[in-house]
C-alpha cells in the first residue's frame, strides 16, 4: 500500500500481473513491446507505449530458462525451457508456432538471434547448435564442451560467437566452419 503512493506521489504506475517472482525480461528490436517471465513458468508481453497493456500470455509447463526475441521483429520470439525445449511463440496470434525438442535433457541457457538472418544460437548444457528460427529445427551441429555455456555474445556480422561457461572459461566459435577457434 505504501510503496503505492510512493510510486502514484512521482507519477509513475505498478503493473503486477505476475504472480511469481521475474526471473527474465526481454525488449524486442524494435523498443516497443517487452516480455517477461517470471519463475512459474508465465510469459507476458507487453505494449510498452503509450502506456503499458498486456499483448499476449504463453505458459510453460517447464521453467523458463532463456528468452530472446528475434531479430528485427516485435511479432516473434523464442524461450528455452528447462527441460530443453525451444518454443517460437507469435505474438499476434498470442499462441507457439513451432518447438524443437531434441537439445536433449537440461536446460536451454542461451539464445541469441544471428544479427542477419534466420539463425539463432542455442547452448543446451553442453550442447552447442544454429536452429532455424522459422521452424525451431537444428541447422547445424556446433559441437559440445566440456561445461554447460552460460553466456554468448554475437559479433556484429554473425560469424563469430563468443561464450562462457560455468567455470569461468571463455571461448570463441566460428559459426560458418562449426569450430571452436
Amino acid at each position: 500500500e505504501q510503496s503505492q503512493e510512493v510510486y502514484r506521489e512521482h507519477s509513475q504506475e505498478v503493473y503486477s500481473e505476475h504472480r511469481a517472482a521475474l526471473a527474465l525480461l526481454s525488449l524486442a528490436p524494435l523498443g516497443d513491446r517487452l516480455a517477461s517471465c517470471d519463475t512459474s513458468g508465465v510469459i507476458k508481453v507487453w505494449s510498452c507505449s503509450p502506456s503499458p497493456v498486456t499483448l499476449a500470455t504463453f505458459i510453460s509447463g517447464s521453467p523458463v530458462t532463456s528468452l530472446c526475441w528475434l531479430g528485427g521483429s516485435d511479432r516473434y520470439f523464442l524461450y528455452g525451457t528447462e527441460q530443453g525445449q525451444v518454443r517460437l511463440c507469435d505474438v499476434t496470434e498470442a499462441m507457439s508456432i513451432a518447438e524443437c525438442s531434441s537439445l536433449g535433457p537440461g536446460p536451454v541457457s542461451v539464445l541469441r538471434p544471428l544479427p542477419s538472418g534466420p539463425g539463432v544460437f542455442c547452448s543446451s548444457l553442453t550442447r552447442l547448435v544454429l536452429l532455424d528460427s522459422s521452424s525451431c529445427r537444428v541447422e547445424r551441429e556446433l559441437g559440445d564442451r566440456e561445461e554447460q555455456v552460460t553466456a554468448a555474445r554475437i559479433n556484429h556480422n554473425g560469424s563469430l560467437v563468443i561464450h562462457g561457461d560455468a567455470t569461468g572459461r571463455l571461448g570463441v566459435t566460428d559459426l560458418h566452419r562449426a569450430e571452436l577457434l
